[in-house]
């Protein structure tokens, strides 16, 4: 359900300075200034002018990205709310600056449908449904307690913490961070979408150096991470076992899962990488690594690798034992690495 999309997003104040980050033809960084108009300016200034204009044009792009997000996420059903009027020469449409005019080019002749009758009454018809009288405020009846937490469930958020950090930062710099982070948004991606061939990762060079500075690695790291980014991905791509993972063609095929649990005693909050039923009926939970090994012995890392996350994946586990009965494996897998697979066992 997405609401408001006829809502119009706040101005932005004026800046007093405008500066855009950019790059020449030869990949160079660039930093253009623009001041604020002057009171005795009788124009603003062109620089200005331009990096405002583009960055409202990034600020509509992100935001059709933004919907197209919402909207995918739907897995049977999709709801839009949205409000829009009669301009001067009657005709009916949603202010250009909302979420709805990015959406109307398909959503308009839903509107162009109605009669005046409809738009003036407090109801439309459900099938036709364009318009919503609003809503009931209702509210929590007087006396009303929050019911108690799960028993041994206080100071669970406080554990968990700790139980992620040392897994995930005690061994990884920030650089090898934003790599990890960078090529889980992209396998995602490639779930999604249903794959692409290696050949075409290029098409993923610019986007992924964008993310990787976004999540601040250095210039001088860039070229590198870069490298790991279209090795994970090339890699994937090319095994057997990664395309496997990586099929959108599973049963409950999902990605980035969150999940909350008590295992042990303890509330766990969980994000799982990649979880989907195989043709026997398994449930898979797989757990992408994007650590490196350099040496011969992958099978002795591998130990090493789940000794350290064990107890991470065990919980997954048993989180979906409790939402389901049927038999769960779970594995993870290194992209980065050739053979970059262990499946875990935990017994009964």
């Amino acid at each position: 359900i997405i609401p408001g999309l006829g809502r119009v997003p706040k101005n932005e104040n004026r800046k007093l300075l405008y500066w855009l980050e950019t790059t020449d033809d030869n990949g160079r960084p660039e930093l253009f200034f623009g001041p604020v108009k002057s009171r005795r300016a009788g124009t603003e200034s062109p620089t200005s002018a331009y990096i405002r204009d583009l960055e409202s044009r990034i600020s509509r792009l992100e935001s059709g990205r933004l919907i197209y997000v919402a909207a995918t996420r739907a897995r049977k059903t999709l709801h839009l709310f949205g409000h829009a009027g009669k301009k001067k020469g009657g005709e009916i449409l949603p202010d250009g600056n909302s979420l709805l005019a990015q959406l109307w080019p398909a959503l308009g002749s839903h509107w162009a449908e109605l009669s005046d009758a409809d738009l003036e009454s407090e109801t439309v018809g459900e099938e036709r449904g364009s318009y919503i009288a609003p809503p009931t405020q209702f509210r929590i009846p007087t006396g009303w307690i929050s019911p108690n937490p799960p028993e041994n469930a206080a100071g669970a958020h406080h554990a968990e913490s700790e139980f992620n950090q040392a897994i995930k930062f005690e061994w990884a710099g920030e650089t090898a961070r934003a790599v990890g982070t960078v090529v889980h948004r992209f396998l995602q991606h490639l779930v999604e979408t249903g794959g692409m061939k290696p050949e075409s990762l290029a098409a993923l060079e610019l986007p992924a150096r964008t993310l990787l500075l976004r999540e601040g690695v250095l210039e001088k790291e860039l070229h590198q991470a870069l490298d790991r980014v279209r090795s994970a991905l090339k890699n994937a791509l090319e095994d057997d076992r990664g395309r496997w993972v990586l099929s959108s063609r599973h049963d409950d095929s999902r990605c980035e899962v969150p999940i909350t649990a008590i295992i042990d005693g303890q509330l766990r909050h969980m994000i799982i990488d990649r979880t989907f039923i195989d043709e026997e009926g398994t449930r898979w939970i797989i757990d992408y690594k994007t650590g490196t090994h350099e040496g011969g012995d992958i099978g002795g890392f591998l130990d090493e690798e789940q000794d350290r996350y064990g107890a991470q994946m065990e919980g997954y586990a048993k989180a979906f034992s409790k939402i389901e009965n049927r038999e769960i494996r779970t594995a993870l897998y290194y992209p980065l690495i050739k053979g970059g697979w262990r499946e875990l066992d935990f017994g009964e």
